[in-house]
């Protein structure tokens, strides 16, 4: 017992320096202009295909129920012509884009959310005839409203607890996959999460060394985040609730699921530890497992359908992500 105990008393300790700067979401009954006004995505780069953006999109809509406003940002803008979204076009971009999210949308959007384009969408944000259902779009709305008072700069989940045992190996304190934004109060977190990024590129830090195509270095945003909310004491983060998103990567969640289904999951996030076969380059389109294929039979989505040829370059990980 102490065996597993004490590394695992280690491990919680060694990521409490993040604890400061989270604030407990709490639900508002009365709440004004704090409902998502947009959801947007990132896809740019060659080596970043743009079904996965379209499939997110898709399970947006139609399990999401979401009749309001999409974005994409891309470079690829032939590709999501008549996906019921509008394109904002960018020419050159690395992951330091995400810190110009709201530089780059219409003004007339205050209540923002970003979603990586490995997240799916995976039950109604509400169900007509029942007030009290609660999704992760109440969540996202009372995060938007916290943020809006004052009590935070942006709303995210953990991306240690998004794991049953509360931690995982190699994790960062933040997931920067699905974020709400406010208009005025996010600006400058975002800012320096930015100029975090650019910096970390230009020391040539980076994940496996290379990018997309084997080309510019892959720097972690999410640990950029954590650097950013480390050095800045002033900004505060209002946690999303575990129990919204699951992460294909934890096995022993996914092993509990599928004895007792979660009802309060909403989304999931399916790329997890796709790494490359020793001796291959990362980006090989080899994976040690297929975390996607997961995702992609609980939903019964036809993997061929949308990611085309399996061993190719449609196997890397996706833009944005």
């Amino acid at each position: 017992m102490l065996f597993i105990l004490v590394p695992t008393l280690l491990l919680l300790l060694l990521r409490s320096n993040n604890e400061s700067h989270a604030t407990i979401l709490r639900h508002v009954k009365h709440r004004e202009n704090s409902e998502p006004q947009v959801f947007v995505y990132v896809n740019y780069g060659a080596g970043f295909p743009a079904w996965p953006t379209k499939l997110s999109l898709k399970t947006l809509r139609e399990t999401g129920g979401w009749k309001g406003d999409v974005v994409v940002i891309t470079d690829k803008e032939k590709e999501f012509s008549g996906e019921n979204c509008d394109v904002v076009v960018v020419r050159e971009a690395g992951k330091e884009i995400k810190g110009k999210l709201l530089d780059l949308l219409d003004k007339k959007y205050d209540n923002v959310v970003y979603l990586d384009s490995d997240i799916i969408v995976s039950a109604p944000f509400t169900l007509p005839g029942n007030p009290s259902f609660k999704s992760v779009f109440h969540d996202l709305s009372d995060a938007i409203h916290q943020i809006s008072a004052g009590e935070s700069q942006v709303a995210m989940f953990k991306d240690s607890a998004g794991h049953m045992v509360g931690w995982c190996s190699g994790c960062d304190v933040w997931h920067t996959g699905v974020i709400a934004l406010k208009r005025s109060r996010s600006e400058a977190l975002l800012k320096d999460w930015h100029d975090e990024i650019l910096e970390r590129k230009e020391r040539g830090e980076g994940v496996g060394g290379l990018g997309a195509g084997g080309g510019a270095v892959a720097v972690s945003d999410q640990a950029a985040m954590d650097s950013v909310l480390n050095s800045n004491a002033r900004y505060k983060v209002t946690v999303l609730p575990y129990k919204r998103l699951m992460f294909m990567k934890d096995t022993l969640r996914l092993a509990k699921d599928q004895l007792s289904p979660e009802a309060d999951v909403s989304l999931e996030h399916y790329t997890g530890l796709q790494e490359a076969v020793a001796g291959e380059g990362a980006g090989s389109g080899a994976l040690l497992y297929d975390y996607r294929s997961i995702m992609f039979s609980r939903h019964n989505i036809d993997i061929g359908n949308w990611v085309g040829d399996v061993g190719g370059r449609d196997n890397e990980t996706v833009g944005g992500g």
